[in-house]
């Protein structure tokens, strides 16, 4: 019987060092990945605010307001804007912006990106090459300025059926039609 007693004091005794000695360390290990995982959500919360405040200080700041107060509301393509009336065209980017005027462009791409062709019926009173079965995965442009530099203004970017995207096909069109007055100085 006395065997079993100091089985069990030392057990306890045991217990009580290991909780004595344990429970710091893990108050310790708890505490340190605590301020760990914070200083990491710090961290990315601040890229955050910072990646915000300059998307705002774009909006907020005044030359770019005053550039975008010379367009039309119907001038805006994607983020950014055209006009062959005014011959300038305010490229938008996040938070980057240029302005140009007509005779710094000197060429411009139509981007047109589709698949799955199935009918062949045209949209009457457009000059795509859409098609009623197409899908629609990019539609753009992309233009060169004389300095050698090369923007794209990206209008859709998806995959959007082309018997629903007739409204987006005119206005893309209307789009490739203000490049084609700037750079060439007549419609086609």
């Amino acid at each position: 019987m006395g065997i079993i007693l100091v089985w069990i004091l030392t057990v306890i005794i045991f217990g009580a060092i290991l909780l004595v000695v344990l429970t710091p360390l893990l108050y310790i290990v708890l505490f340190v990945g605590a301020l760990i995982v914070s200083v990491f959500t710090d961290k990315q919360t601040s890229k955050r605010k910072k990646q915000k405040a300059k998307v705002r200080e774009v909006k907020e700041d005044q030359s770019f307001e005053a550039v975008k107060k010379q367009f039309g509301w119907t001038d805006k393509y994607g983020d950014s804007y055209v006009s062959s009336k005014i011959g300038k065209v305010l490229w938008v980017e996040g938070s980057r912006w240029k302005l140009f005027n007509n005779n710094e462009i000197t060429g411009y791409s139509v981007v047109e990106r589709k698949h799955g062709e199935t009918a062949y019926n045209r949209l009457e009173g457009d000059n795509t090459d859409f098609r009623l079965g197409d899908t629609i995965e990019r539609m753009g442009i992309i233009f060169t300025v004389s300095n050698g530099g090369s923007y794209e203004i990206l209008e859709f970017e998806g995959n959007g059926k082309v018997s629903k995207m007739e409204s987006d096909i005119k206005r893309h069109n209307n789009l490739v039609r203000e490049f084609d007055q700037m750079v060439n100085g007549k419609i086609n």
